[in-house]
Parts: structure tokens; sequence; C-alpha cells
């Protein structure tokens, strides 16, 4: 026991010693630390080290006094990875160290000489944002804090501020107490002074906070106030928590702007009532962006009372400014019940929303929104609208937004229920080309969510759009970021690079699934892509920096591929292993395809390979048979010590072949031999599915050494052809000592190179060395001219010169040259030109500037040849001469051009082929930022005005806002009008905006014309006080008014609608009304019309209808017919290749009319009455009605004319007509059956009209059966040929050759013709004695005849006077005395 004593004593006696020492050693390290200079700057290592760890860089020099309540450190400097940005110099704390074993820190002074702020800290990527609350580990005291310079940086408040600090201050867990004053070093009455006492448990609250700067201080910098104004901003407040008071004013330049009052009220039962009014005119003290929105005076009224926990009463919500009013009203509760009323109107317009972004500002108009939100917590209604005109941001534009959101028992307590959402958009154009290709409004998305709160789910989700629809269903995390969705999605070829579009022509198809876990791992699976192009499947999966990727699949028409081009490929692709170093695989196999005609049979292509950016390595091969010529390809990549090589290069497609190798240094330049001898470059061409023809062989040796990479390229061949370029005996033969100098020697050669109408003959090319200089000289004849080009090419320290000393040539026959030599520096990849100006006929461009990665170039045209277009654009034709000034500046990436031109005499084939007379013309404008901003003006003869601008988007949709205005003189349209037989005289006011973009614009604006004229030509028509004004609204053109006065009498007007959006066809709606027209056709029809008439259908397919009433005719049937014409058969010889050109576009243009489906028809035509056919002694009254079907290129014709009323005249026998018709046998022109009767003697005789109403025949038939020379002379002179007399048989001649229509060649017509007389006739009588008269027209009005009795062989004459309205005189006195007289009145029906 005593034993056992004795060792516990010890050990307790050495545990002593041991809690002695240890606590003599912990007294030590803490003096040592806390009050020697070398203790603190090992604390201070040690904090610096624990910094670092975090990602910060602490550096503090000359610490002393830790725990000596003297705190010193001469320079404490603050950084992260982009370097320091904050520092403190001269820093001192006078405190209480022991006054931290009771958790308070108390500094009687905290002061410091300066502390800069240089920029803002770079954000943590790994940092989490945290829902806990910020507490105090301890209590702070501050008795007095001193800065005399606060250094803020420009990067942080827009420009350098030196501020003096000073204030004192008091924060526990409890309470805050805080005094703060600072002002401008510079201008001490730019101040901020502030007394904040929060003291909740002692129901205390006071604010007093004071900002006030002159003018030009940093608030009105900072917010942009115009003129820089004095800033004066107050707050106050004071009084118990539970009945607080405050106000906040705010004035610039001595003038109130701003005041709102505000209350706080908290009740017994722990409800705090807020209550804000006020207002004012403070639009000016918010950011430019956002004045708009507070423009006018601005009025605030809210009382809202809350518990704290799930309860919120608006008693009275209002905002109102000079732009929109915002009302609310109601409660929000997750216990009781719900009657929450929110919306948000514009006022004169939709609220003008614009807020600032990193890439420019954003601008939203906001038409307006409105929630609603009623019933007990747990199923609650929501319904949520919201309506956009637009939203314009720098990534593109949205039109016509609309959001609606509804839900009929949605959980206000858990925030969980089923909503059914809905967003509309209407057109739709983004900045990025590959964004606006796949994204193309109007869009449509329908939503079911589901949501909770830990996710959001979505069953189904589905998206209609120009160009993507389809159906989503899945889930998102809330918490996890887990997403897990399922797709099935069509999309137009559209949404493809172009380079890809144009080679689908089916709708693409993809289904599949994508999961995405919390770490933003990505995993595709059930992949499948189908089109008409090509189908795949597979899986894709992509996390922690790892890929792993299997496609399968095949081209289903490689056609679409290559131009030239049939059948199948199937193809195998995958790809696994980090990403900075995928082993990747790929098979391509074909067999049966055929290439530019040529049969490829057994393909197989391989790739094998890891790709890893500096030392990539892997194999490819290819075998087969092309048009039954072998097919070898192959070729390896490897890389060892940083060198890459490709040790083997060998390809044969029948009898081509390539074979080399090359090696790259590790500053990639490269080293090898390359030889190739391709016979046959159209089996090469087909293996790229394209046409070509020809030979080339030669060879290229590189080499790289002692840092120079130098070339000898060595290649010939007879031809190489494709398309219209054509290259005749090609020879290079070159030596480049240095391609970093362009160290050259050597020649290249062509006998003559042609594309399209382009010729250069004799074309050669000469290299030389002269010192540290290369001589260039080019020869040759351009558009049989002669072409040269002489200068050198000089290596300098830091750059090189390009000194040229000659150019002239003369395309098209206009003169260029090179006014006088220049020199070209190029400095680290920058070209400076001074002056370079080149002669073009009497005209010249100069420019000047430089040009690299940053543009800063000038152009001046004077007098510049229009025509040298020409020779880039075949056809065009254009002539005049251009004056103006080309400015481009910018960064090479995003070139601004500005631009200012002139174009006089201004003339193109296609104006000249219209008829139009030369132009001016000035434009001027920008492009910048992928967009052409222009102002045109455009003159010409006729009284040509036209101007306007706006904007085009250069890339995705191409977005257009132009507008144009002027006036157009119809004169313009006489080209083409006079082809077709019309003349139109008079101008149209033309006013038209158009928008959208460019594959669908929308095209807003009016067009008016009055006073015009229209004649057609052809068809003797004349439209006078020709009236027009149609207006357009971008989906349609409104025809409000198309009327007119023919000259041969009636009205005309037409009005309707024609659709002018091209995806809707073009439909027209047009009624035509014709107002008692009379139409004249000069020979044949004199007629008075009126009816409706409707056009109607797409553009494609127009149906025209509708029903004429004829209420007048005359059909005269010619008296003589015109003698047959022969086509002349013109063929041109030698004919120049212009006429050449317009022969075969007629011919095209006549085959294509003669196919053309022309418009429908469908029209009546009635006539009751009053419808004369009269001519070759006829005179007839018909009436009846047409149908009118089939189209306008093939007509149908149905109905005809029955006889009214009608007799016929043949010399002096008159017959009437027994029937009459006016037919149609499907054509145009009419068909004619008039059928006449008499009686002579006991013979019946019938003549019958009939044929086309311009060339009817007439015959003759009898009863008892005649000859027709007997039948008509029974019927004239009621007697038998045979007992005709000689004058008798030449009158019957004539009269039979008349009723035939020809051309009266009887011996009584020369007769009168020689006699002078208007009538000669020669008659007999029962007895055969023959009677002569003879008449003349003294005027119109007398006619005086002279007739021979025949039975007393006297003679008598007969004068008539034609008094008018049918009243006739008549007087006649004979040889033996007798005389007469008598009225007469006669009427034609």
């Amino acid at each position: 026991m005593n034993r056992l004593s004795r060792i516990l004593r010890a050990t307790l006696r050495y545990l002593g010693y041991g809690l002695a020492i240890l606590l003599v050693l912990l007294v030590a390290v803490i003096g040592f630390v806390g009050f020697t200079d070398a203790g603190a700057r090992f604390a201070v290592s040690q904090v610096e080290k624990i910094a670092a760890a975090s990602g910060q860089v602490i550096s503090i020099s000359e610490p002393s006094g830790l725990l000596t309540g003297k705190l010193r450190a001469g320079t404490i400097t603050v950084g992260d990875a982009k370097g320091t940005y904050a520092e403190i110099r001269d820093l001192a704390v006078d405190w209480s160290p022991w006054e931290l074993l009771f958790f308070s820190f108390e500094a009687e002074r905290v002061s410091a000489s300066s502390v800069s702020l240089l920029r803002l800290p770079e954000p943590k990527a790994d940092a989490e944002p945290s829902d806990k609350p910020f507490t105090l580990p301890v209590e702070v005291h501050v008795g007095a804090l001193a800065i005399p310079e606060l250094f803020v940086s420009g990067t942080v408040a827009g420009r350098d501020q030196r501020i003096v600090v000073a204030g004192s201050g008091d924060a526990t867990a409890e309470s805050v107490a805080i005094k703060l004053s600072a002002s401008e070093k510079a201008r001490p009455d730019a101040r901020v002074a502030a007394d904040i006492v929060f003291n909740p448990a002692g129901n205390e609250l006071r604010l007093e906070a004071d900002v006030a700067e002159p003018q030009g201080g940093l608030l009105a910098a900072l917010l942009k106030l115009p003129n820089d104004p004095a800033v004066a901003i107050r707050l106050t407040g004071d009084g118990p928590l539970s009945q607080w008071t405050g106000r906040l004013s705010a004035s610039l330049d001595g003038t109130e702007m701003l005041r709102v009052d505000g209350r706080h009220d908290l009740s017994a039962n722990g409800l705090h009532t807020i209550a804000l009014i006020g207002g004012g005119t403070f639009d000016a003290l918010m950011p430019p962006q956002l004045r708009p929105l507070f423009a006018g005076d601005t009025g605030i009224d809210v009382v809202a009372a809350f518990d704290g926990s799930d309860m919120l009463r608006i008693e009275k919500g209002s905002i109102s400014t000079g732009a929109m009013t915002l009302a609310a009203s109601g409660t929000v509760s997750a216990k009781g019940a719900n009657d929450l009323d929110v919306k948000l109107s514009g006022k004169d317009g939709p609220i003008d929303f614009r807020w600032p972004l990193a890439e420019g500002d954003a601008r939203v108009l906001i038409e307006g929104a409105d929630i609603s939100l009623t019933g007990e917590a747990s199923a609650a209604a929501l319904e949520a609208n919201a309506t956009v005109v637009s939203a314009e941001l720098p990534a593109g534009r949205v039109e016509n937004i609309r959001l609606t959101a509804r839900s009929d028992a949605f959980n206000v307590a858990s925030q969980s229920g089923r909503i059914d959402a809905t967003l509309e958009t209407g057109l739709t154009a983004f900045a990025n080309a590959d964004l606006d290709r796949m994204v193309k409004g109007p869009a449509k998305l329908i939503a079911t969510l589901n949501i909770s709160p830990d996710e959001i789910a979505f069953d189904p989700a589905t998206l209609e759009s120009a160009s993507i629809g389809g159906t989503l269903s899945g889930r998102y995390g809330l918490a996890s970021r887990e997403a897990d969705v399922n797709f099935r999605l069509f999309a137009l070829p559209a949404v493809l690079p172009p380079a890809l579009a144009g080679k689908f022509d089916t709708t693409i198809a993809m289904e599949g699934r994508v999961q995405v876990a919390g770490d933003g791992a990505v995993q595709v699976s059930g992949l499948q892509v189908k089109s008409g192009t090509l189908e795949t499947a597979g899986t894709v999966s992509l996390g922690n920096g790892t890929l792993d990727a299997a496609l399968t699949g095949k081209v289903l028409d490689l056609g679409k591929l290559l131009a030239d081009a049939a059948g199948e490929a199937a193809f195998e692709l995958s790809a696994t292993g980090p990403v900075a170093g995928l082993d990747v695989s790929a098979k391509v196999t074909s067999s049966g395809a055929t290439l530019s005609g040529r049969t490829l049979s057994d393909l197989v292509v391989t790739l094998t390979g890891k790709a890893v950016a500096d030392s990539p390595s892997g194999e490819l091969t290819a075998t087969g048979a092309l048009d039954g010529q072998p097919i070898n390809v192959r070729s390896s990549i490897t890389s060892q010590g940083g060198r890459i090589s490709v040790p083997v290069l060998e390809a044969e497609i029948g009898p081509n072949t390539l074979k080399g190798s090359l090696a790259l240094a590790e500053n990639f330049m490269p080293d090898g031999t390359i030889r190739f001898d391709f016979p046959d470059l159209g089996l090469l061409a087909a293996m790229a599915g394209q046409q070509a023809a020809g030979d080339l062989s030669g060879q290229v040796e590189i080499a790289t050494g002692n840092g120079r990479t130098s070339a000898t390229i060595q290649a010939s061949g007879s031809a190489i052809r494709r398309d219209t370029l054509s290259i005749t005996r090609p020879v290079v033969d070159l030596t480049i000592a240095d391609l970093a100098t362009a160290a050259i020697s050597g020649t290249v050669r062509a006998e003559r190179v042609a594309s399209g109408e382009n010729r250069l003959d004799a074309l050669k090319l000469d290299f030389s060395r002269e010192g540290q200089a290369s001589n260039f000289d080019l020869t040759g004849r351009l558009d049989d001219a002669p072409l040269l080009t002489k200068g050198k090419v000089i290596q300098r320290d830091g750059g090189l010169d390009v000194a040229l000393e000659a150019f002239e040539a003369a395309p098209r026959g206009i003169a260029l040259k090179l006014a006088k030599p220049t020199t070209i520096g190029v400095v680290n990849g920058v070209a400076a030109l001074d002056g370079l100006t080149i002669q073009a006929g009497r005209g010249s461009i100069a420019v000047s500037g430089r040009a690299g990665e940053t543009l800063d170039l000038s152009a001046r045209l004077t007098a510049l040849p229009a025509a040298l277009v020409n020779n880039f654009a075949a056809g065009l034709g254009a002539e005049g001469t251009i004056d103006g000034t080309v400015t481009v500046k910018g960064r090479a990436s995003a070139p601004v051009v500005t631009y200012a031109l002139d174009w006089d005499g201004a003339a193109t084939s296609q104006t000249r082929g219209a008829g139009i007379g030369v132009l001016s013309i000035n434009a001027k404008g920008e492009y910048s930022n992928n967009q052409v901003r222009l102002d045109t003006v455009l003159s010409g003869g006729g009284g040509l005005s036209f101007r306007g601008g706006g904007t085009v988007g250069i890339g995705g949709a191409t977005p257009l806002g132009l507008k144009f205005n002027g006036t157009v003189p119809f004169g313009l349209l006489q080209g083409q009008l006079s082809a077709q037989g019309f003349v139109l005289t008079g101008n149209a006011d033309v006013d038209v905006s158009i928008g959208g973009t460019a594959a669908a614009p929308s095209i807003t604006g009016s067009i008016t014309a009055g006073g015009a004229r229209l004649v057609d030509v052809r068809r003797n028509l004349a439209v006078e006080n020709l009236t027009i004004r149609v207006t357009m609204d971008g989906r349609q053109a409104v025809i409000e008014t198309v009327s007119g006065r023919l000259a041969s009498g009636g009205q005309l007007s037409a009005s309707g609608r024609v659709g002018i959006d091209p995806a809707s066809g073009f439909p027209v709606d047009v009624a035509v009304k014709l107002g008692d027209i009379t139409y004249v056709d000069g020979t044949l029809v004199t007629a008075n019309v009126a009816g409706d008439l409707t056009l109607k259908g797409p553009v494609a397919g127009l149906s025209l209808g509708g029903k004429l009433r004829i209420n007048k005719a005359n059909i005269t049937i010619p008296q003589k017919l015109p003698a047959s014409l022969s086509e002349i058969d013109i063929k041109h010889r030698n004919a120049p290749a212009d006429v050449k050109r317009m022969t075969a576009d007629v011919q095209r243009d006549q085959g294509s009319s003669g196919a053309s489906r022309g418009i429908a028809l469908d029209l009546t035509i009635e006539a009751p009455g009053q419808l004369f056919v009269r001519g070759r002694g006829i005179n007839a009254e018909l009436g009846g009605s047409l149908k009118i079907t089939g189209t306008s290129a093939a007509p149908v014709v149905s109905g005809g004319f029955e006889l009214e009323r009608g007799r016929m005249e043949i010399l002096t026998r008159r017959l009437d007509f027994t029937s009459a018709h006016i037919g149609f046998a499907g054509g145009l022109v009419p068909t004619v059956n008039l059928v006449a009767g008499s009686t002579v003697g006991s013979t019946e005789i019938t003549v019958t009209v009939a044929g086309l109403a311009n060339n009817p025949t007439v015959t003759f038939a009898s009863s008892p059966s005649l000859p027709q020379d007997e039948i008509l002379a029974q019927l004239i002179f009621n007697r038998s040929m045979s007992n005709l007399s000689a004058v008798q048989i030449a009158q019957l001649a004539s009269a039979a050759s008349q009723l035939a229509g020809g051309s009266s060649t009887g011996l009584l017509d020369s007769l009168r013709s020689k006699l002078g007389v208007d009538d000669l006739d020669i008659t007999t009588d029962a007895e055969g004695r023959a009677a002569v008269s003879a008449g003349k027209y003294l005027n119109e009005r007398t006619y005086i005849e002279l007739k021979q009795d025949p039975e007393t062989n006297g003679a008598k004459a007969v004068i008539n006077l034609d008094v008018g309205r049918g009243l006739k005189l008549r007087g006649e006195a004979g040889s033996g005395g007798s005389a007469g007289a008598g009225i007469f009145y006669e009427k034609e029906y």
C-alpha cells in the first residue's frame, strides 16, 4: 500500500512538473509572438500561409506589438490570382488584448495613413452561397477611426477618388451604433455623414444620413446626370421601432426632386405595418436606362402588413409614373385565404423598360402584366399573364411575347402544385448566326409543370416554331441540380449551317434521353437522328473531363452531300477517354455508289488514333475501286520527343499517285518531300463529287533548318478545267529560300486563263532575287490588251516592303494604270498604304491607311468607271461614273465601314432593258456590328425622285429596317409595258417600310397615283384619270381604290386585297366593277358593257369570274378581207453574241408562256338584245348569253346569240332573215349562221352566211334546185342567166365578189372610178331595155342623181336633201317638162 502511495505521489509530482513546463512554454510562446517583433513576423508568416491555401495572397510588412495593445504594421496588401486589389499603409490599432478573453474587441483608436482599393476582388468559382445569417463572433467597440486618405480607383468608382474617413462605432449581436463621416480630400464640401442606431431590444431606431456634393461630383458621374448637377440626399428617422417615422428626400442644384415619408408600426400581436407615401419628378436621379420608365411625376402610396412568418397583406399599393402604373391589393397567406391581385400597365403605349448589360442595353416594351391568387392556401387558384411587344437584347430581338400561367389548386404553404403554362413569341432575330438559324419565330411552348420545393417536373412540354418543334418530358431538381429529360424533336434543314442546310431536303427527327448530374456530367442515351440524307444512333456521355461516345449510321443518298454522286455509305464513330487525349476511331464503307458517273465499289476507309493536342498519333487507310480503277490510300502520324511526323503519305487512285513524308518541328514548321502525278484529274475530282478534267504533275520539297523554312515547287500540265474556269498549259517552277521573308525566285506561266467571258492570255509571272529583295514581273494580255505588273518585295528589320513600280491593264477597254510608284510597308502583320492610286479611264481610286488586326483605311473614288464591276458580274452592263469616299476602321474581325458615294449616269443592262434612262444615285451609310445603315437618294428623268434608308443585318436571318419614299414616273415601266402593247403615263407616290428579315420581309406603307393614263394599243382601250391607292400592312396589300374613265366612255374601278407574305402564297381577292364601258376595237366590234368581275386565289392559280351585261353592241362583218400575208422567215447570219443571246431569251420566254396554265375563267356574258350584226348587206339584231370557262391560255366558250329580227340586201333585192345564230366553237372568234329567204316567181331562194365572223362564206340555195350563178341572177334580175346583158353579167359578177368579201374589180366599179361619180348603175326592164343612172354627193346632206328613161329615151334629174333625224326632201324634173316633190321619213331599227 505504501509502495502504491509512493508511486502515485511520484506520478502526480512528475505530471505537475510537466504541466508547469507546458505552462511556461505557452507563456513563453505567447510572449514571443505577442511581445517581440520576431514573434510577430512568425505569426504573420503563418497567417499568410493560411490565406494562400484559400486562394488569397496577404502580405504584411513590419508587424509589431501584436498583444501589447499597440498593434502596428508598415504595409498590408491583399490580392488574388490577378494580383493586388487592396493595400493598407501604416496601420495602427490601440486596443486591449485582455478583452478578447471576454469575447470583445475594444480599440481606443484605429488608423492608417492610407487605404487603397485598386479593384474589386475576383469571386471564387467554387464559392457556394450560404443562407445562414451573418453573426459577429465577438463584440466590436471602436472609439475612433481615422483614415486621412482612402483611395478608390477609377475601375471601381468610375474615376479616381481620394476620401478622408473618420468615425466611431459599436456592434454586438443585438445592436449597432455607428457614426461615420467622409469627404473628398480635394473638395471637402463633397461629404457623407451618418449616425445610425439600431437596437431592437431597446425598441430604438435612429437614422441620420446626409450625402452632399457640389457640381461635377462622383454621384453625378456614376448616375450620368445631365450637366453634372449638385446632389443632396437626406435620410432621417427616429422613434421607437413600434411607431417609427422617417423621410427620404433628394434634390438637384437645390431643387427638391424626391420626397417619401415612411412609417413602421408594430402591434402587440407582432403584426408589422409599413406605409410609404410621396413621390416627385426624380427620373433625373435614375440611371439613364431607367429614366424613360420614371419620366414625369411619380407617385408612391403603399400600405402593407406582415406577420414575419407566413402572411403579407397589401392594404394599399399604387406606384404611378409618367410611363406606367403598378397596382396591388390583397393578401398572400400560407395558412389562410388568399385574394392577391397585381396589375402592371403602361400609359400611352407599352412600358419602355431598359436595363444595362455587359454587352449593351436590354430594352423590353411591356404591354402589361397581371397576377391573381385566390382561395385557401392549400388549393389556391393562380393566374398570371404578361404581354411584351418586343424584347431587344444585345444577343437578339424577340417580338410579341405572351406568357400565361394557370393553376386551379396551388398549395401556397408547400409551394407546390400543377401549373399549365404557355409561352408564345412572334418573329425573332438573333445576332449569332447559328442561334438565329436554330430559333425561328413565331414560336409556342406549352408545358404542364408540376412544382414542388425540391424539383420541377414537366410532362409534357410541347414546342412549336418555324424551325424546331417536338415534345419534352422530365424533371429538374432545384436543390440537386440534376435533370432527366426525354426528348422527341424535329427540325427543318434551315437550322443547320448554310454549308449543310442545302444537303438536307426533309425534316430532321431526333429523339433520346438526356441526364445531367449534379456535378455537371451529361449523358445522352438512346440517341436517334433520322432524315432523308442520313441516319445515326448511339450514346454520348461527358463527365469529369472524360468523353465516351459511340455512333453508327449511314448516308442514305450521297448525292445530297456530293454534287454529282448517288448511292449509300455506312459509318461508325467512337471516341473514348480523357478529353485532352481521346482515343478516336472511325470507319466508312460503301459499295455500288456512283461518283460523277463512275461506280465506287468496296470502299473501306478507316481512321484510328489518339487525339492529343501536342502529340497526336494515328493511321488512315482507304481501299476500294472507282470505275474499276483501284483506290489505295495509306497515311500515318506519329509523335516523339515533341516532334510530329507523317512518315507515310501514299495515295493511288487509278493512274494518279501521290507519295511523300513530312515532319513537323516543335514550332510546327514542316520538313519533307511530296511528289504527285495526276494524269487524270477527273478521277480525283469524282472522289469529291465534282466535274473536272486535265492533268498535273510535279513535286514540293520543304526544308526547315536554322530557324528558316525553304521550299521548291515544280508542277506542269497540259490543261486544267472546272466549270467555266480553264488553265491551259500551266507551268510552276519556284524556289522560296525563306517562307517568312518571301524570298522567291522562279516562274509561273500559263498559255491562257479563262473564266466565263474573261480571258487572260500569255500569262507569265517571274520572280527574281536582287540582294534582299524579291522582284516580281507579271505580264500577259487581258481582254486582248496588255497586262503589266512590276515591283519588288524588300525584307527589312521588323518587316518588309512591297514596292509597286508599275501596273497597267485595260479590262473591257477601260485603261487602268498605277498613277505613281508606291510602297506598301508590312510590320508585325500590319500593312501601311500611303496614297496607292490607280487611274481608271478618266477616273481614279486612291487608298491610304493601315491594315492589320486593327484597320484604318480610307479610299477616295474620283470619276471611277462603273463598268469595272462588269468584270466580276457578267451581264450587269454597268455604266456611269462613281465618286466618293470609303473608310474602314476598327478591328479586322469587326470592321466599321463608312461610305459616301455618288453614281452619275448610272445604268445597267436591267435598267436599259426596262427602258429606264440614266440615273443619279447618292448613297451613304455605315457597316458595323453585322449591320449596314444606309441612306440613299435616287433621281432620274421623268420626275423620278426616290430616297430612303434604314438598317440591314448581315448574317443570321438578315433583319431589315428600311423606309423609302418618293415619286416614281410610270415611264420607268414603259419598256416592259410596250412589249405587251401598253402605254402608261403619270407618276406614283411611294411610301413604304420594309421590316422583318430577308427571307420573310414585312412591307408596310402606301402607293398612290392620280391623273394617270393607261392605253392598251392592241385592244384600242384608253383609261384616263386613273387613280390608284394601295396600302400594305406587312401581310397584304389592300387595294383601296383603282378607278378610271375610259376615253370611249364608261367608268372602271377595282378594290380588294393581295397577300404579300411569301409564306401565304400571295392570295388575291380583287373585285372589278365596269360601269357602262364603251368598247370600240376599230374594226369589228363596238359595245357598251357593264358588270362585276372577281379575281381570286393564289397568284399561281388565279381565277377570274363574274357576270358581264352587253347593253348594246355592233358587230361589223368586213366588206373586204385583206390579202393573205406570209410569215417572213428571218435568219441571222454571223449574228453578234448579243443578238444570239436575245434570240435565245425570246425563244425561252415563248416556250414558257406556251406552257403557262393561265388564269382560270368562270364568266357569264349576257346580251338580252340590241346586239347588231351589220355588213355585206346584212342588218340583224340578236340576243342571248355566253359562258366562258377554261383558262386564259385555253378558254372554252359555250352559248350563243339568237335572231331577234333582221334583213339582208343584195344590190336592189332585200331579203328578210328567217333565222340567225352567233355562237362559239370553244375559241374567242365567234361563228355566224345567218339564213335569209325570198321568192322570185315560182322559185324559193335561201341565202346563208356562215363561218367565222372575220371570214364568213355566203352560199345560195333554191327550190327547185338551181346552180349558184343562176340563183343569183334570178334573185337580182328576176331572169335567167341566159337573158342577161353583158353589163348585167358584169354587175352580177361584181355583186358576187363583194358578197364573198373580195376586192371588187367589176366593170361598173372601174367606170365609177373614172367618171368621178359615187354611183353608176345599169338596169333592164321586163322587155330587156337598158337604163343608165349616175349619182354624186355634192356635200354630206345633198345627193343628185341623173337617170335615163328607157321608155321615152328622155332624162330626168333627182335631188335628195337630208334635213336630219330621218327627215328627207326629194324633188325631180324631167326633159319632157315633168316635175315632182316629196317629203320622206326613214328610221333604222
